[in-house]
C-alpha cells in the first residue's frame, strides 16, 4: 500500500522523485494553517471585539476574493511553464500578509488585511489540486492517498488548538496561525515541478478556455451544485465552535468534534479511487448531498454529544465525497492543460456561493441561532435538484485520451 500516493508512470514521462510525498507536504502546508484557522480564527475575531455580524463579513471576504481575483489567477497559472513556481510565490506572499494582523485593530483594518492575505492564499489549494490531478493523469498517482495527509495534519492542528489555544490568551491564536504559514513557506519549496506535457497538443484546447467553460450547461450545473454543497457548511464553519461553546462543551471536546469530522474525511479519501470506480462521480455527488440534508436537519436539535459525534462523522460524505467527486469530474471533463482553468471556474462558483452563505451566516446566527442550520439543509436540497438537472444535458466531450 502506498504511504503518500503512488508514483507509477502512466505515460512515457517518469514521475518526479517522490512526487506523491512532495504533493502531500504541500497539502500539509495548507491544512496545518486551515486546521487552526477554520475553528479558531472566528474566536480571535471575537477576542478582538468584533460583533457576530462583523465576524460574518470578515469570514466572507476570502470567498468574495475568489470571485473577483482567484479565478483569473488560477487560469493564469495554466499559461506558465510550471504551475509550481507560481504556487510557491503565492503561498510565501500570503504568509507575509498574515503577519500584518499583529499590527492592526478594529473591524475595517482587520477586513483589509483579510482581503490582502486571501488575495494570495486563495489560489494555492486549487493550484496544488491541479498539480496533483496532473499526476493522477500522467503517473497514475492516487489522489485520495496523497490528499489524505492534508486532512491528517488538519486533525493534528485541530486537536492542538483545542488543547492549547482555547486555554491561552486570545492573541496566541494569531501567533499560531502566523507560525504555521512561516514554517509552511519553507516546506512548500519542495512542491514538485512537472511542467507541461512533452507531447503537448493544442488540438481542442480553445474549446476549454476559461470563458468557454462558463457556457457549458452540464459542467456549470455540476460545479454550481458542488459549490452549494460545500457552502452548506458555512454556518458550522463560522459559528460551530461558538454554538458548541454555548452548549458548555470544553475546548478539548470542540477540538475533538472538529477532528472527528476530518477523520471521517480521511477514511473517505483512503477509498476515494475505489468509490469513483464503483459509484462514479455523479453517484458520489448524490450521496454527499443526501448526507448534507440529514446532517444539517438534525444539527440544531442538540442531539447531545453522541449525536454530534455521529453528525460530524457525516463530514466524510458532506465534504469528502463531494470534494473527491469534484476533482475527478474536472479531470474527466477537460484536457490536462486546462485543469487549473477548470479548477478556477469551480473555485469562482464555490466562492460566490460560499461568500453569500458566510456573509449571511452572521445575520442567520444572530436571528435564528442554531435553527439557521435548517437553511443549510435547504441549500443541500437545492444542490440535489441542480445535479438532477445536469443529467438532462449531454456529457462533456473531452477527446483527450485518459491516463
Amino acid at each position: 500500500m502506498a504511504i503518500m500516493g503512488s508514483d507509477n508512470s502512466a505515460s512515457d514521462e517518469s514521475a518526479p522523485w517522490l512526487f506523491g510525498p512532495r504533493i502531500s507536504i504541500a497539502y500539509c502546508c495548507v491544512f496545518a494553517f486551515a486546521g487552526m484557522a477554520l475553528p479558531y480564527f472566528p474566536l480571535w475575531l471575537q477576542f478582538k471585539g468584533l460583533s457576530d455580524f462583523q465576524i460574518g463579513i470578515v469570514l466572507s471576504a476570502p470567498m468574495i476574493m475568489r470571485v473577483f481575483s482567484s479565478g483569473p489567477m488560477i487560469a493564469y497559472a495554466d499559461t506558465r511553464p510550471d504551475r509550481a513556481n507560481f504556487t510557491i510565490i503565492l503561498y510565501i506572499a500570503s504568509s507575509l500578509m498574515m503577519m500584518l494582523y499583529a499590527f492592526v485593530n478594529g473591524f475595517w483594518w482587520i477586513l483589509a488585511v483579510t482581503i490582502a492575505m486571501n488575495f494570495f492564499f486563495n489560489p494555492v489549494i486549487p493550484l496544488v489540486d491541479a498539480i496533483a490531478m496532473s499526476g493522477v493523469r500522467r503517473y497514475e498517482a492516487n489522489y485520495g492517498r496523497i490528499r489524505i495527509w492534508g486532512s491528517v495534519i488538519f486533525i493534528v492542528a485541530n486537536l492542538a488548538g483545542g488543547q492549547y489555544l482555547l486555554n491561552s490568551p486570545g492573541e496566541y491564536i494569531l501567533y499560531a496561525l502566523i507560525g504555521a504559514l512561516v514554517v509552511g513557506s519553507f516546506l512548500i519549496l519542495t512542491l514538485p515541478k512537472i511542467g507541461k506535457r512533452r507531447n503537448l497538443s493544442q488540438s481542442g484546447l480553445d474549446q476549454f478556455s476559461f470563458s468557454r467553460m462558463l457556457k457549458m450547461p452540464r459542467f456549470m450545473l455540476v460545479l454550481l451544485a458542488a459549490g452549494i454543497l460545500q457552502a452548506s457548511h458555512a454556518l458550522v464553519y463560522s459559528f460551530g465552535s461558538i454554538y458548541w461553546q454555548s452548549l458548555d462543551y470544553s475546548g478539548l471536546t470542540i477540538g475533538f468534534l472538529w477532528g472527528l469530522a476530518v477523520a471521517a474525511e480521511v477514511v473517505l479519501f483512503q477509498y476515494g479511487n475505489w468509490l469513483i470506480k464503483n459509484i462514479g462521480t455523479m453517484g458520489l455527488f448524490a450521496i454527499g448531498g443526501i448526507a448534507a440534508v440529514l446532517r444539517w436537519t438534525v444539527f440544531p436539535l442538540d442531539p447531545g454529544l453522541t449525536g454530534f459525534l455521529a453528525l460530524q462523522l457525516l463530514h466524510g460524505l458532506t465534504f469528502g465525497a463531494v470534494h473527491i467527486a469534484t476533482m475527478y469530474f474536472i479531470m474527466e471533463s477537460v484536457p490536462e492543460e486546462r485543469i487549473a482553468s477548470a479548477q478556477g471556474v469551480g473555485f469562482v462558483l464555490a466562492g460566490l456561493v460560499m461568500a453569500i452563505a458566510v456573509f449571511s451566516s452572521g445575520f442567520i446566527y444572530k436571528n435564528f441561532a442554531a435553527n439557521g442550520f435548517w437553511i443549510m439543509a435547504a441549500m443541500a436540497v437545492l444542490a440535489l435538484v441542480l445535479l438532477k438537472a445536469a443529467t438532462l444535458f449531454p456529457t462533456i466531450k473531452n477527446n483527450e485520451a485518459e491516463a
